[in-house]
């Protein structure tokens, strides 16, 4: 297949899309093999779920599971309960003070974080415009052991930094961008400092 690439790991089965393809729409060769993926892998026993990227956010095909998940979106997202719409008002329609303090306080930690990023070694990280959360490239440790596991690509090394520094990020590959990893800084400056430290012990211990 020319627009999707699979890639089996962990019992998940994950399908990219060709990016420059489906940006604006995904077109009839597209959906095909789409199609033929799902048709292919849908009630395969060997995988626990189906993860669909490249196409913005991502989307989960997994049998029975997806039924659930249905029921949790139409809960969550369909039909807002009264308390909910009363709750968005307020928060569109209030007091912002709320919001300039934690805009504010977000601002404090991103700025904390990154300097301790580029600290570590062979690690670089530019400074987000938005959002709360830091995707320092991590390319010079792919190729490289850890724990006797060749380091192929962020998922492993993710899963290594998790197992070693019990500290929770996530691939980058997962958004088209491999040797990248995610860290969020939604919470305080002490549990960034030392979740930043148990990173770099991890790291000395790659060869």
């Amino acid at each position: 297949m020319k627009n999707i690439k699979i890639e089996i790991k962990n019992k998940i089965c994950i399908v990219y899309i060709d990016r420059i393809k489906s940006f604006n729409a995904i077109n009839s060769e597209v959906i095909r093999e789409l199609a033929d993926t799902f048709t292919k892998y849908r009630n395969s026993k060997e995988f626990r779920s189906l993860i669909l990227t490249g196409v913005g956010d991502q989307a989960f095909i997994a049998g029975a599971d997806i039924k659930a998940m249905s029921k949790i979106q139409g809960q969550a997202t369909s039909c807002a309960n009264s308390i909910g719409q009363m709750a968005g008002i307020e928060a569109l329609t209030g007091d912002q003070n709320c919001v300039d303090e934690m805009r504010s306080k977000f601002r404090e930690r991103r700025d904390y974080i990154i300097p301790l990023l580029n600290s570590l070694p062979e690690v670089t990280c530019a400074v987000p415009g938005g959002a709360f959360y830091v995707f320092p490239d991590f390319s010079s440790y792919l190729g490289r052991k850890a724990n006797d596991k060749i380091l192929k690509d962020t998922f492993d090394i993710s899963e290594y930094i998790l197992g070693s520094a019990r500290v929770v990020t996530v691939p980058g590959d997962g958004f088209g961008a491999p040797g990248h990893i995610r860290f969020s800084y939604a919470t305080s400056k002490v549990i960034i400092q030392k979740g930043i430290e148990r990173v770099k012990t991890a790291l000395e211990k790659i060869i």
